[in-house]
This record gives C-alpha cells, sequence and structure tokens, in this order.
C-alpha cells in the first residue's frame, strides 16, 4: 500500500533535507523543488549546478512556478546534454511565460529526442497562433515516434477544432 508524504507544512530545512536524499524519481524532486520555490527559491538558484538527473529536473521544474530570475538561469538548459533536462527547462519557460525566439526553437523542433521535440511543441502551441500551431502539430502527427504522436494528440485536444478530432 502506498501512503503519500505531506510536506505542505515542512520548513525550509525539512525540505532540503529530502531535496537531498538520492532518489531516482522525477515526481518526488518535482513536488519537493516547488514547495522549496514558494519557501526560497533562491536555494535552487544557488544549488541548481550542483543538480543531476531527476533532482535537476526537479529544481528546474520548481523554478518554473517563480519569476525570482529564473528566466536567465533555465536558458541555458535549452542545451544540456540530457534530453529531459531540455525538456523539462521548456516547460517551465512556458509556465513563466518567456518568449523565445521562432529561430531558437526550430534546433529543438528537430531535435533527435523525442522528449524534447514533444516539449518544443508544447511551448509552440502557447505562443503561435492557432492555424500555425495546428499546421504543425499536422506535420508532427507523421513523426515517427510514438512520444511526439502523443504531444501531437495531447496538444490537438486542447486546440478545440473541430477538424482535429479525425486525427
Amino acid at each position: 500500500m502506498m501512503e503519500s508524504l505531506y510536506i505542505a507544512s515542512f520548513n525550509l530545512k525539512e525540505l532540503e533535507q529530502l531535496f537531498n536524499c538520492k532518489i531516482d524519481d522525477d515526481d518526488f524532486y518535482d513536488v519537493i523543488a516547488y514547495q522549496i520555490s514558494q519557501q526560497a527559491p533562491e536555494y535552487l538558484i544557488q544549488n541548481i549546478q550542483n543538480f543531476s538527473g531527476s533532482q535537476l529536473r526537479g529544481a528546474i521544474f520548481g523554478l518554473g512556478f517563480t519569476v525570482v530570475g529564473s528566466d536567465e538561469l533555465l536558458l541555458p538548459f535549452l542545451t544540456h546534454g540530457d534530453p529531459l533536462v531540455i525538456s523539462s527547462a521548456l516547460d517551465s519557460l512556458v509556465r513563466l511565460n518567456i518568449q523565445l525566439k521562432l529561430d531558437d526553437l526550430v534546433f529543438l523542433q528537430n531535435h533527435k529526442s523525442p522528449y524534447v521535440r514533444g516539449a518544443a511543441l508544447r511551448y509552440l502551441k502557447v505562443i503561435l497562433p492557432i492555424d500555425e500551431i495546428y499546421r504543425r502539430l499536422l506535420e508532427a502527427s507523421k513523426d515517427d515516434d510514438a512520444i511526439v504522436r502523443q504531444n501531437v494528440a495531447d496538444e490537438l485536444s486542447e486546440l478545440g477544432l473541430k477538424e482535429a478530432i479525425p486525427l
């Protein structure tokens, strides 16, 4: 039986201790990083270079809920070697409403990782006019990878376009 951990009342020291556990679980770090971002985002900002793997992705996730210098901090992660870090950074930039140049996204749309291509589609859906994102989603629906096609289906369903139903 699974038990949940209620951490909303934890102080920063308790959250830091949890965040420094070595667990390979993105959800674990996402939840803790979110709580830290609400109390002391500077902890994530000051320590982000020391994190890796799930812990780094969690820190990036948490920074997506605060505006304290997160955009400058997150942009370099768009060229990170780990595709999951890149997609986390893109998703956080969407939450922060940070506008990237369309040219900067071309590389990410054509990235070798389906996770990055999917995150690029999620980002584009927020910044492009509906007719343009619909066209791009139609193109991406032919992607060889199921991860990208699942992202296409998710984003199309959120557009609410009648013509997207058959796709």
